[in-house]
């Protein structure tokens, strides 16, 4: 009997303690971090279109070339409203970086300001987080910050860093009781240049460091 009862008493103490240690972590990561699930790659990005009407005489690019400002990226043959004849005008991209999308095909007939192509910046890829006003306080520029991709096709870890901190914005992140969005602040994170594989509008959970320690 008394057998029993050391063991209970035994068993109980590793709970607790089990228990102690569960609270304690998640005290020391609450207080060590501040987290966010409402992240996403950013980079600069634009639309292409038509300056007028006519149709594609040739492309120049393929999806996924290279870029510079002012680059042809196709011709269209448009009518010259002075002669009525046929010339060939040129498109240009007005932003360096990749064509991600090419919206139309050699002899497509396009209207004047209709979207022709996608091109973005990867020299401009950063993280777009959104940090809950209650937590903001405690994140500086210069902080150490995880960053885990959560696409299937494109699951990596890259460390970065706080580079700006904004200004507070309603954010309809899941209603409450009362039908609110929370309120949270923009936070930007910078990533180093080997930080591959990354395009606008990917997922991402962010894990910024608020305390001066080793990850």
């Amino acid at each position: 009997m008394k057998e029993n009862k050391r063991l209970l008493i035994v068993a109980g103490i590793m709970l607790l303690l089990v228990v102690l240690g569960v609270v304690g972590y998640f005290t020391w990561i609450n207080i060590a971090f501040v987290d966010t699930l409402h992240a996403q790659v950013w980079a600069r990005e634009a639309d292409i279109r038509s300056i007028a009407p006519g149709r594609v005489s040739s492309l120049l690019v393929s999806e996924g070339d290279s870029v510079a400002p002012g680059d042809v990226l196709l011709y269209l043959s448009v009518t010259d409203p002075a002669t009525q004849d046929p010339v060939l005008l040129p498109i240009r991209s007005r932003l360096g970086g990749i064509v991600s999308a090419l919206a139309v095909e050699a002899d497509s007939v396009v209207a004047a300001g209709q979207v022709v192509a996608h091109v973005w910046d990867p020299d401009t890829v950063c993280i777009q987080a959104q940090v809950n006003e209650a937590r903001v306080a405690q994140v500086q520029v210069g902080q150490s910050v995880r960053v885990r991709i959560k696409q299937r096709a494109v699951k990596r870890t890259h460390w970065g860093w706080v580079s700006q901190v904004g200004a507070r914005t309603e954010a309809s992140v899941g209603s409450g009781l009362g039908g609110g969005g929370a309120i949270e602040v923009p936070v930007r994170i910078d990533l180093p240049a080997e930080a591959i594989g990354l395009t606008p509008g990917m997922s991402a959970d962010v894990r910024i460091s608020v305390t001066p320690r080793i990850w």
